[in-house]
């Protein structure tokens, strides 16, 4: 009777260990599967706005950095925040401020301010497809600033972004922009400055080493050009033209939602 009662007590506990070890891998197995799918939604989120940043996946939060070929790093940055729909939230960049946007219900831009600088608002302006067309960055009170400006946005066929005018102060600038065939990365960008003292253009060339899981780059190369010319007294005087600018390493850092 007694050796009866312990087989019967050792089929019990393999049976619960058994049980334990079935459930156990279970849930592994569904954490694997929520996992998975998460993946897969961050991977393909998509946004109008990620996209007129040349950003992929449901990306919350992206800043860049630039380093010389030594890795010393320069005074060049970008940090963008975007809201869990996609929509940008905070544009940072040397001497355009840190614009911060505010939205409602529906995605509705209900408006923004420069953090940066107290007394500045920002105006967001969509075109009808929902692309960012233009935003504005002026006195709260309406009066004339030197540190205003406006950023017109353009678009290719393919709804990538083709150029940016850009109307500051006193000066302007059109940047234009080509992409690589077979990807939407940015291959050249031009930028063609002027103001009452100098006309200058810019040409960068962007070389990509390196790309994270969900394909976004996080390094690449930029090689540039430039021509300026310097006006003084209405008359030009002085033109240079430098072919081979230092290479800059241009670094991102990417979070996801």
């Amino acid at each position: 009777m007694k050796n009866n009662r312990f087989v019967f007590m050792a089929v019990a506990i393999v049976c619960f260990c058994s049980c334990g070890n079935t459930q156990s891998k279970s849930d592994e197995g569904q954490q694997q599967a929520t996992d998975s799918l998460a993946e897969a939604e961050r991977a393909s989120f998509r946004s109008l706005d990620l996209d007129g940043y040349n950003l992929i996946g449901h990306v919350k939060e992206c800043t860049m950095k630039s380093y010389d070929k030594t890795g010393k790093k320069n005074d060049n940055f970008r940090n963008l925040i975007f809201t869990k729909e996609g929509l940008i939230e905070m544009d940072e960049a040397p001497y355009r401020g840190k614009l911060s946007f505010e939205y409602g219900e529906s995605g509705k831009f209900l408006g923004g301010k420069d953090l940066a600088t107290e007394g500045m608002r920002v105006i967001l302006k969509r075109d009808s497809d929902g692309r960012i067309q233009s935003i504005q960055r002026k006195a709260a009170t309406g009066a004339e600033s030197d540190t205003q400006y406006e950023l017109k946005y353009s678009y290719d066929k393919e709804g990538r972004l083709k150029g940016i005018e850009c109307v500051y102060w006193e000066a302007s600038e059109d940047i234009a922009f080509t992409y690589n065939k077979g990807n939407a990365f940015v291959a050249t960008e031009k930028s063609s400055f002027s103001d009452y003292e100098v006309d200058a253009v810019i040409t960068k060339t962007y070389t990509y080493t390196e790309l994270d899981p969900y394909g976004n780059w996080l390094t690449r190369e930029v090689a540039a050009a430039e021509e300026k010319s310097v006006t003084e007294m209405g008359e030009e005087t002085a033109t240079t033209t430098r072919k081979n600018l230092p290479v800059v390493m241009e670094k991102r850092e990417i979070q996801y939602w």
